[in-house]
C-alpha cells in the first residue's frame, strides 16, 4: 500500500488535509519497520514495570479470572456469594419471550432470577449479501452475560480484541441503565498516564497527612489518595476499582448518590498537572465517566500504540492489558467518607448517616411519603391504574433554548475536549425539548464538526460519526425529560439555576418586589421607584468621583474644575458635585492620617501569602514600606503542605532546612512559631 506521509516542508493545504483526515490502521507488513514510532508502546512495558516494582505497595498480577472473582465475589459470613447465573438463563429468555407475546407465564418474584455481569465485545461476522462498496467483514457487536460455567474455560473473552464490562451486575442480558441491579465497585478512569504521573500518584498513595491535619474530617494517618483494590493499566491511562465490601442496590432513587460519590472519588485521584509541578494525569479536565461506564478487560487488547512517523496513521493493534490486585480490603462507604468529604464539601450535605446505612444494606433508602403500588391504586383511583403504563406526555418549550444552546456551541464557549460527543447530545436533547425537527437539528449538528475538531489535541479527531450516534438521543423518548443538572454533568458546563421556588415567573417577581419595598420601608429608605430602580451614587460606588479623585491627587495644586470636566470628558456640573465632596471628606483626612495608621496597625497583623504581603488598606500598606514609619515589618512564613510533602521536594522556610520544616509541621511546633499552613 502507497503510504503518505506529511513532509515538514509539505504546503499548508496539505498539512490541513493530514489534519482533517480520517486515521488509517494499517498492518505492521504494510509500514517500513523504520517508519514506525513504538514510543507509546515503550512507555506501557515501562509503566507495567513500574508497577512491579513498587516496594511500598505489596502487588501482585490480577488476570480474567482473578480480575472477575475481585469484582464481583465477596464472602458475607455465609460462604461465597456468587452474582453468576448457573441453570436459570434460559428460563430467563423463555419467561422474557412468553411476557413480550403476552402468553401465560409466572411472575417476575415468583421466578427469582439471578443477577449477572454483562460482557460487551466485537467479534469479526461476514455479510451474508454486502451491498457494493461495502466490506465483506465487519466488527459485531454482542453482549453476552458471563456465567459461572464460564469459569473453566473463557476463551470467548480473553481472546477478544476489544471487550468491556461494567462492576455491575445487571437482570437480562442487555447492559440498559433501568437493568442495572447491584454495583460492586467505583471506576476511576484516568487518561494521560505516563511513568511521571505513576510515580506522583504511587507517591500519594504512600504518603500520609499530617498529625495535625483536621480540614475537614480528621485524615491522620491516611494516605493522600486511598489505595484501590485493583489497578489497571489501559493503554494511555489507567483504570483504578474501590470495590465494596457490600454491593449498593441501583434503585432509581440511590443512584444520584452513588453518581456523587463516583465524583468525590475523581476529585481525590485527579492531580491535575501545574506549570511546576507534575500531577497524576497530563490533562486539565478529567471528564467523571460516572457509576455505568464500561472498562476494557484484562488480557483483552489496548488501543493502538503505533504510529506511522509524521503522520495520523495507526499501525497493528494493541497489546494485551496489564493488572494488578493490592492488598487493600473491600471498601464500605464509611471507609471512603473522610476523603469524599475532604474532596468535595458538598457530598456531606447528601451523604447523611441514614442514607449511608441505606445505601450499604440495600434498601431504597428513607421515603415515607412513598406508596405501594396497591395503596396509590386506592388513592389515585381506577383510571390512574389503567393509564400509568401509557406513554408520558410532555411539554413544548420554548425554541430559544434550542438556539441559545446552538449559539453557545457555535461560539465553542466551555466547550471541551473529551466532551464534545455530550455537547451534540444536548443539542438532541433540547431540539426534543423546543420539537424542533430532525432536518433542521441534523444541519446545525454537522456544522458544528470543524469548529468542535480544531479543539482536538491529545483524544481522536471529532468526525461525522461521533455527531451521527450523539443524534439518536433525539429519538429517545427519555431525552425530553433529561433534567439540566445532568446535561450540565455530562457536558462539564454550568448551567445558571433560575430559582422561582415553584412559582411561575409573574407571580415570583411580584412577591419579591413586595419584600424589597418592605425591606427599604423598614430601613428607613426612600421608595425604589423615586430613582427608577438606580442606585443612588455614592462617592464609595461613583466610578465619575473616583475618576476625578484620581486626577485631583494628580494634580495637587489645581483647582480648576473645567479643566478637570475637559480631560476626563465628564461634564463639569457632575465635577463640581464630586469636587466638594471629595474636599469634605477625603482630603480633610490627611491631618489624621498619622493616627489612621496607628489603628490599623493594631487592628491589622501583616500576613504574607507566598512571602508577598496583602493588605486591605492602601494607607498601610504605603505605611509598611515606609522606612521612616516606624511599623515593625512582620513576615508570617506560609506552608503549602501538597508542595511540602510532594515527590522530591525541597521546599524550605528561609532560616530553616527542608529536614526542619517537616519536623515543625509534623510535631506541631508550628503553631507556637505562628506558621500559616495551607491545606
Amino acid at each position: 500500500m502507497e503510504k503518505k506521509e506529511l513532509t515538514p516542508n509539505a504546503s499548508p493545504s496539505a498539512q490541513q488535509e493530514e489534519k482533517t483526515r480520517k486515521p488509517r490502521y494499517l498492518k505492521i507488513s504494510e509500514v517500513d519497520p523504520d517508519d514506525i514510532d513504538d514510543s507509546a508502546e515503550r512507555e506501557y512495558f515501562d509503566k507495567c514495570r513500574f508497577i512491579d516494582q513498587q516496594p511500598l505497595v505489596d502487588v501482585s498480577r490480577c488476570y480474567l479470572p482473578d480480575f472477575i472473582a475481585q469484582v464481583f465475589e465477596r464472602d458475607l459470613g455465609e460462604g461465597e456469594v456468587e452474582p453468576f447465573e448457573t441453570r436459570g438463563c434460559d428460563r430467563y429468555l423463555q419467561w422474557r419471550e412468553e411476557e413480550n407475546k403476552n402468553l401465560p407465564h409466572e411472575s417476575y418474584k415468583q421466578s427469582q432470577f439471578q443477577y449477572n455481569p454483562i460482557a460487551f465485545f466485537k467479534s469479526k461476522a461476514t455479510r451474508k449479501k454486502p451491498k457494493e462498496g461495502q466490506e465483506p467483514e465487519y466488527d459485531k457487536n454482542s453482549h453476552k452475560i458471563v456465567l459461572k460455567d464460564d469459569w473453566e474455560g473463557r476463551d470467548w473473552l480473553q481472546t477478544r480484541q476489544f471487550a468491556i464490562m461494567s462492576p455491575i451486575t445487571y437482570v437480562g442480558g442487555t447492559t440498559a441503565n433501568k437493568y442495572a441491579r447491584y454495583l460492586y465497585a467505583f471506576a476511576i478512569d484516568l487518561d494521560g498516564v505516563g511513568v511521571e504521573q505513576l510515580h506522583v500518584l504511587f507517591s500519594k498513595m504512600t504518603t500520609f497527612y499530617p498529625s495535625n491535619m483536621r480540614k475537614p474530617v480528621p485524615m491522620c494517618g491516611k494516605p493522600f489518595i486511598p489505595l484501590p483494590n485493583i489497578i489497571v493499566n489501559s493503554g494511555h491511562g489507567l483504570h483504578l476499582y474501590y470495590t465494596m465490601r457490600y454491593p449498593l442496590a441501583m434503585f432509581k432513587q440511590n443512584v444520584k448518590y452513588l453518581q456523587a460519590i463516583c465524583r468525590a472519588l475523581y476529585k481525590v485521584v485527579v492531580y491535575p498537572p501545574t506549570k511546576t509541578q507534575i500531577g497524576t494525569t497530563t490533562q486539565d479536565n478529567v471528564q467523571c465517566l460516572g457509576i455505568y461506564h464500561g472498562f476494557r478487560l484484562p488480557e483483552t487488547f489496548t488501543k493502538t500504540l503505533k504510529m506511522v512517523k509524521g503522520s495520523i496513521d495507526y499501525v497493528g493493534t494493541g497489546v494485551p492489558i496489564q493488572a494488578w490486585k493490592t492488598e487493600a480490603d473491600h471498601y464500605t462507604i464509611n471507609d471512603l467518607l473522610p476523603w469524599l468529604w475532604y474532596s468535595d464539601t458538598g457530598v456531606d450535605e447528601q451523604l447523611k448517616p441514614a442514607v449511608i446505612a441505606e445505601l450499604e444494606r440495600g434498601g431504597r433508602l428513607l421515603n415515607p411519603k412513598r406508596l405501594t403500588l396497591e395503596q396509590a391504586r386506592k388513592k389515585y383511583g381506577e383510571d390512574w391504574y389503567k393509564n400509568r403504563t401509557l406513554p408520558k406526555g410532555r411539554f413544548i418549550t420554548d425554541r430559544r433554548l434550542y438556539d441559545w444552546w446552538l449559539n453557545k456551541m457555535k461560539k465553542r464557549e466551555g466547550v471541551k475536549e473529551g466532551f464534545r460527543y455530550y455537547c451534540i447530545m444536548a443539542l438532541a436533547s433540547f431540539a426534543a425539548k423546543c420539537n424542533i425537527p430532525f432536518e433542521e437539528l441534523k444541519e446545525d449538528a454537522y456544522s458544528l464538526i470543524t469548529p468542535f475538531d480544531e479543539l482536538t489535541n491529545i483524544k481522536a479527531p471529532f468526525e461525522a460519526h461521533d455527531v451521527q450516534v450523539a443524534l439518536r438521543a433525539y429519538r429517545n423518548p427519555d431525552s425530553v425529560r433529561w433534567s439540566p443538572q445532568m446535561l450540565s454533568s455530562w457536558t462539564d458546563i454550568p448551567f445558571k439555576k433560575v430559582k422561582r421556588n415553584k412559582r411561575k415567573q409573574v407571580h415570583h417577581l411580584e412577591m419579591i418586589r413586595m419584600m424589597r419595598d418592605l425591606k427599604r420601608k423598614q430601613d428607613g429608605k426612600e421608595s425604589w421607584d423615586a430613582h427608577a430602580g438606580r442606585k443612588v451614587a455614592t462617592l464609595e460606588n461613583s466610578k465619575e468621583a473616583q475618576l476625578i479623585n484620581e486626577w485631583m491627587v494628580n494634580h495637587p495644586e489645581s483647582t480648576n474644575k473645567s479643566l478637570c470636566a475637559r480631560e476626563l470628558g465628564i461634564d463639569r456640573k457632575t465635577v463640581r458635585k464630586w469636587w466638594v465632596q471629595i474636599e469634605d471628606n477625603i482630603l480633610d483626612a490627611e491631618v489624621n492620617d498619622s493616627a489612621s495608621i496607628d489603628e490599623l496597625v493594631k487592628q491589622m497583623e501583616p500576613i504574607s501569602l507566598g512571602y508577598q504581603h496583602v493588605y486591605t488598606s492602601e494607607d498601610f500598606k504605603e505605611a509598611l514600606w515606609d522606612p521612616d514609619s516606624g511599623i515593625e515589618r512582620t513576615i508570617v512564613p506560609v506552608v503549602p503542605m501538597a508542595q511540602l510533602f510532594a515527590p522530591n521536594s525541597d521546599f524550605s522556610v528561609p532560616g530553616y532546612s527542608h529536614e526542619e520544616v517537616i519536623e515543625i509541621v509534623t510535631t506541631g511546633k508550628w503553631q507556637e512559631l505562628g506558621w500559616n499552613l495551607q491545606y
